[in-house]
């Protein structure tokens, strides 16, 4: 019998990421994380993450290199819960790249077919219902998009989506399986057990919602704001 994989996070930012407590959620989960990271999809998803560090600090083109490294393998055949969420941070990552050249069109083509694979996943594998908390971070990359289109009321538009994402009363996301809300995602983390105080700690952040909304809000005034312009949080 092959050994499961373990994940002990050291960090709080590690037992922050959406499938940290996946292998505690039973042995589906497990299965699915070492799966995920026996076949170097949890490495691809770091190459992504990578590449969109990269654009970020306006390496533009050297970051869309290595994304267009992280292609081929995700053309291979692979599970539907595995493949999708890689898939996903290729898409979202995609997206950044055309919204940095002002290709917004083609940004928001990526970034629905990003949110698509969320759904795909969740349809495929219920109990990775925590991969829909990334979905209220959608309506800030749309935001964006629509400022750099100059259409404010879309802009605006998008960003209250995310708080009522936030707030539980619009769906993080909808698909085959339904709608998801944010109330299940937090029956997930409740039904959780902490393995010491890092992920106490990091399981209350993941069920706050007050705090969850401040750290949008502040999020949703940056991204509503002109490049170039500095704001004093």
């Amino acid at each position: 019998m092959s050994a499961s994989f373990s994940r002990k996070a050291t960090r709080l930012e590690e037992a922050l990421l959406w499938y940290h407590f996946v292998p505690a959620s039973g042995p589906q989960g497990r299965g699915w994380y070492d799966e995920y990271r026996r076949a170097g999809w949890e490495a691809l998803g770091h190459k992504i993450d990578t590449s969109v560090a990269l654009m970020r600090r306006r390496k533009v083109e050297a970051g869309k290199a290595l994304l267009d490294e992280c292609r081929a393998p995700l053309d291979a055949p692979a599970p539907r819960a595995i493949a999708g969420v890689a898939e996903e941070g290729y898409f979202g990552a995609l997206a950044y790249f055309h919204y940095h050249h002002g290709q917004y069109g083609a940004a928001r083509q990526a970034l629905d077919r990003a949110a698509d694979r969320i759904a795909e996943v969740v349809a495929a594998a219920p109990y990775l219902v925590a991969f829909t908390t990334k979905c209220h971070d959608f309506c800030l990359h749309r935001a964006r998009i629509a400022r750099g289109e100059a259409r404010w009321h879309d802009m605006w538009t998008r960003i209250q989506d995310g708080r009522e994402m936030i707030a539980g009363t619009q769906p993080l996301c909808r698909g085959d399986h339904g709608a998801t809300y944010i109330a299940d995602a937090e029956a997930f983390y409740r039904a959780a057990t902490a393995a010491d105080d890092l992920e106490r700690r990091a399981l209350d952040l993941l069920c706050d919602r007050g705090a969850m909304l401040a750290t949008y809000d502040r999020r949703a005034l940056g991204a509503a704001m002109p490049p170039g312009i500095v704001v004093d949080y």
